[in-house]
């Protein structure tokens, strides 16, 4: 009998049992919530960086383009759409059109393309060219855009926008610079397949991230380089003699 009382007496009480229940479960709520956090902040994190890198790109890419034209061919002088026709000096990159289709920004060079500028996991909206030129002047380009994350189920963590909105004029002279003597083909390397620094870096388009650890953005079409080093110093991409 008094065995039994000193089992008893070393045992859980009821009251005991619930308040060590109660703490353990505070604490696993508080962890959770804790990592949740962590985890939609990258996420959230991820997607703005999805949608900065495809606006440097499609800006870059679209600035140099207007700068080696030789003259707009639409819009009209005052006026604005939804696509931008340059005329180039070479004619196998005449003319340069951009415009965007299913959400996507596409480029047109000639007879080549059209090759998709942004990745699958933006959509672009609100795309607007307007020709400020003057008389007697080289030309100068308006360009507006909003730039989304692709959220089909409109999840909080994946919601990331840019309003993008700049002017760029041609260059006077931009038409004496020699054709190429050939052409970029191939296929660029998508930049998540480089695991180290300086390769990433060393590609068109892409990026790294030190804090997610890994390469993004989105590679630059081997269409697009004009020159036979620019092409070959991409993954994926080669050059063909003219």
């Amino acid at each position: 009998m008094r065995n039994l009382k000193i089992m008893e007496n070393q045992g859980f009480t009821l009251i005991e049992f619930l308040i060590y229940v109660g703490i353990v479960a505070t604490i696993l709520i508080v962890t959770s919530g804790f990592l949740w956090n962590i985890i939609f902040g990258n996420i959230k994190e991820t997607s703005y960086q999805e949608v900065q890198q495809n606006a440097r790109f499609t800006i870059t890419k679209i600035s140099q383009e207007i700068k080696k034209a030789i003259g707009i061919n639409s819009p009209p002088a005052a006026g604005s759409a939804n696509s931008l026709s340059l005329a180039m000096a070479d004619v196998s990159l005449n003319p340069t059109i951009f415009d965007v289709v299913d959400g996507k920004l596409r480029i047109t060079q000639g007879t080549k393309g059209p090759y998709e500028l942004t990745s699958d996991q933006v959509i672009v909206s609100n795309l607007l060219f307007t020709n400020l030129s003057y008389e007697n002047t080289p030309g100068t380009v308006r360009i507006e855009m909003t730039i989304d994350q692709a959220n089909p189920g409109n999840r909080v963590e994946y919601q990331a926008s840019i309003n993008l909105n700049s002017t760029f004029s041609l260059v006077p002279g931009g038409a004496s610079a020699p054709p190429p003597t050939g052409y970029c083909a191939g296929t660029c390397t998508p930049c998540e397949n480089f695991v180290d620094r300086t390769t990433c870096n060393a590609q068109a388009g892409c990026s790294w991230s030190a804090k997610l650890k890994k390469c993004t953005g989105v590679c630059t079409p081997c269409e697009t380089f004009t020159d036979q080093p620019s092409c070959e110093a991409q993954d994926g991409c080669y050059w063909v003699p003219g």
